[in-house]
């Protein structure tokens, strides 16, 4: 695959990622008060209610996206990118070895940064700077990728129920800490 193309992939998952960072930003940043809110105006915003209702179900969905996008990211520019910059470095003089070991880092890093940038802190803002239109975008999507992950989703809580019993911690739901607004 040429450069441009194996480029325009690494973009593709790192857009797959920043959705999902917008998307885990806005429902985390969402209140009670304001799910309900939106609920009460229709439709979406009942779905977006329950989506919120069941954090477990969509925060697992949320970070199985982000843990892949990125993992796929930085996987497939190292494989594909990497080994087109190791002619240039040997030409530099450094050995084939070296050279490959060289480009994969460097390719890794570039996008490293490129995913944290692009994929990472601009979704986060957005997504802080809009929180009910961002949740309410994001909701059917991230309620329908909820259910087709369900295996894997469900594997995920078991897991992290296990963990939280072996650090001592029966009841794993997170204390909400509640509004001045959410109190009136």
């Amino acid at each position: 695959m040429d450069l441009w193309k194996s480029l325009a992939v690494i973009v593709v998952f790192t857009f797959f990622s920043a959705f999902f960072v917008a998307a885990e930003t806005a429902l985390v940043a969402l209140r009670e008060s304001q799910a309900q809110r939106l609920a009460d105006r229709g439709k979406r915003g009942r779905r977006l209610l329950d989506l919120v209702a069941q954090p477990n179900r969509w925060l697992a969905a949320v970070q199985v996206g982000i843990t892949m996008a990125t993992f796929l990211s930085a996987a497939y520019g190292a494989a594909e990118i990497a080994p087109s910059i190791v002619p240039w470095l040997t030409s530099a003089g450094l050995s084939e070895l070296t050279a490959g070991t060289v480009a994969f880092f460097a390719i890794t890093l570039l996008i490293a940064y490129f995913t944290l940038v692009v994929g990472e802190l601009v979704p986060k803002r957005l997504a802080l700077r809009n929180v009910d239109g961002m949740s309410l975008a994001v909701a059917a999507p991230i309620d329908l990728i909820s259910s087709l992950f369900r295996p894997i989703i469900w594997l995920l809580s078991v897991s992290t129920n296990a963990v939280m019993r072996l650090m001592g911690i029966r009841d794993s739901r997170a204390r909400e800490n509640i509004s001045g607004e959410e109190l009136r």
